[in-house]
């Protein structure tokens, strides 16, 4: 009995077993499905937050409210929406240039809901990083020096920002397309005349033509403003815009028996007899030094419009802006004395408004933060609406449209036309203007040394290298055997081991030459012997541990200093840019 008893309960035990394992087996398998479930909505949720971070980065540092919104719109295209279906979380990481984004999402559980775990929450992160368009040469409301103003009708305040000075002995500068590229302007001028001796050829030309000559719609300037200054008037300004034949040291056409002049000797000016001096230097800061190479030809005809911001920050992409389109007829000589002095029967208003004076573009009012862009081109015809200049040919065109176009039909004009431009805003701390991806200068101080800023680098190009290009450098009277010489230098700002061992892994070619170590300290020898009509690259590595202070636009600039054996008289075309892939995920 007790045997039997035995196997009973035997049997009735592993009958027990056998239901409680298939029930455990069943349970973990029926779990084993939801977490299987969880494991591939994680992973979509992680395409989507990659995706979301890559979209909205792009609008950092300055419109972070543009980067939530773009990203929180492809999450929802890749099928999460926001205060829907999920939450996403969107905001700066690290760094100001990087975008955090976190969705989270719940699952439906099939067979958890049975012990009373009805859903389950997924969520993952993303970070991206974006390196934006570096702005060349100026961190200031001001691109190139800025002379007084000639009265307080058309001159406006002087610069706002201390951290730049009001002469950083240069110019912008752009030549006519009827012009020699080895005058120094890379991209907008069409013949390539014989080179000089000790050259086989100018750089980049081919059957005597400019085989760079690849960007007809001229030079940018960007015009980067913040939010500070949306719904506010911002008044942009060019210095000397028109083309007057003066020569690069302002001796040539000048305007005769200056110092017998009335200081107002018309309504632009109160300080004539100063203004129209002959000569350039520290005392005669108006010579913007335009020259002509061949007076038999045409003058330069030059074109400023106005393009509004864009989310891509593309020039191109920017629609003009109403009423902000300008050109300037051009000059073989320049104006007389009397062509100056409104009591004269010869007096020229335009050319009293125009020469060695600031002259408006327009005024405008900024809808949102970011770069606007100032174009700047010669091949375009003169057109749109002249201003009245009593009896005399009109200078001033305004609203002409084909400014606007992406190419251009006028193919005379010769020599190089010099200008400096400035935003004049209720703060002009909250307002540059610099280069764009191209910045042609020219420069005419009778210094032997210049230093300017170059590139602004941000903390989130740590790791990476400038690319950094010069185009005909050294065009010098040398007055010495000795090479000139051009440095990199780190921002004054960097933190990091930059300030401890400088910039150090430097690389320099010539033309195409292999890229081979750079002089000690970030330099490259230069001469006219070596560099006319040539071109000269450089790479710079950035650092891992590279910092500076982004959070003010005078901050991460780059500086190059020029010396040369002579007075510098030079036109040049700078390009820089970072190298690698400027949007990126990091984590």
């Amino acid at each position: 009995m007790t045997r039997r008893r035995t196997r009973d309960e035997a049997g009735y035990v592993a009958l027990v077993v056998a239901i409680l394992f298939s029930s455990v087996m069943l349970g973990l398998a029926a779990i084993g499905v939801d977490v299987a479930r969880w494991y591939v909505e994680a992973e979509r949720v992680q395409t989507a937050a990659d995706a979301a971070a890559l979209a909205g980065v792009v609008y950092l540092p300055d419109n972070m409210a543009k980067a939530v919104t773009t990203a929180r719109k492809s999450a929802e295209l890749n099928g999460y929406e926001h205060g829907v279906n999920a939450e996403v979380t969107v905001g700066y990481g690290e760094r100001r240039s990087q975008l955090d984004v976190t969705i989270s999402t719940e699952v439906d559980n099939q067979f958890g809901a049975a012990i009373g775990v009805d859903t389950a929450t997924v969520g993952r992160r993303a970070a991206a990083d974006y390196t934006s368009p570096a702005p060349m040469g100026s961190p200031c409301n001001t691109f190139g020096n800025e002379p007084l103003g000639g009265s307080d009708a058309n001159s406006g305040p002087r610069l706002g920002q201390s951290t730049c000075a009001s002469q950083p002995n240069l110019w912008g500068a752009i030549e006519g397309p009827d012009t020699d590229k080895a005058s120094g302007d890379r991209y907008s001028t069409t013949p390539c005349g014989p080179a000089d001796p000790g050259f086989s050829a100018t750089y980049g030309c081919a059957a005597s033509r400019n085989s760079e000559a690849t960007y007809p719609e001229g030079y940018f300037f960007a015009v980067r403003v913040t939010s500070a200054l949306i719904g506010k008037s911002v008044r942009l300004q060019i210095f000397d815009p028109a083309f007057y034949h003066t020569g690069t040291s302002c001796t040539l056409n000048m305007p005769t028996n200056v110092t017998s002049m009335s200081n107002t000797a018309n309504k632009y000016t109160t300080d004539a007899r100063t203004r129209y001096l002959s000569g350039s230097g520290s005392t005669r800061p108006f010579c913007t030094g335009d020259v002509s190479l061949n007076t038999s030809k045409a003058a330069p005809v030059t074109s400023f419009a106005l393009r509004g911001a864009n989310d891509a920050s593309d020039p191109m992409e920017g629609p003009g802006i109403a009423g902000c389109t300008a050109q300037f007829r051009g000059y073989t000589t320049a104006p007389s004395t009397n062509n100056l002095t409104s009591s004269s029967g010869s007096y020229n208003d335009a050319a009293a408004k125009t020469f060695r004076q600031w002259v408006d573009l327009c005024s405008f009012t900024p809808t949102r933060a970011g770069n606007y862009f100032v174009q700047v081109r010669t091949n375009v015809e003169l057109g749109g609406v002249p201003e009245s200049n009593g009896t005399a040919t009109p200078i001033v065109y305004r609203n002409n449209p084909n400014v606007l176009l992406a190419t251009g039909a006028r193919t005379t004009g010769n020599g190089a036309n010099a200008f400096a431009l400035r935003a004049i805003a209720p703060s002009n701390d909250q307002v540059a203007v610099s280069g764009w991806a191209r910045m042609p200068m020219l420069q005419n101080a009778p210094g032997t040394v210049a230093e300017f800023h170059m590139l602004r680098v941000l903390p989130s190009a740590a790791g990476q290298s400038i690319s950094f290009e010069f185009f005909d450098s050294a065009d010098v009277n040398e007055t010495t055997t000795q090479p000139g010489k051009v440095t990199v230098l780190p921002p004054v700002d960097a933190t990091g081991t930059i300030t401890t061992t400088g910039l150090t892994g430097c690389t320099q070619a010539l033309n195409d030459a292999t890229f081979a170590p750079a002089d000690v300290g970030c330099s490259v020898k230069v001469s006219r012997k070596t560099h006319n009509g040539q071109l000269q690259r450089m790479s710079i590595p950035i650092p891992d541990d590279y910092t500076c202070t982004d959070t003010t636009q005078s901050g991460c600039w780059f500086k190059i200093r020029v010396e040369l054996g002579g007075t510098i008289t030079d036109v040049t075309t700078w390009d820089a840019s970072l190298e690698g892939d400027p949007v990126r995920l990091i984590e």
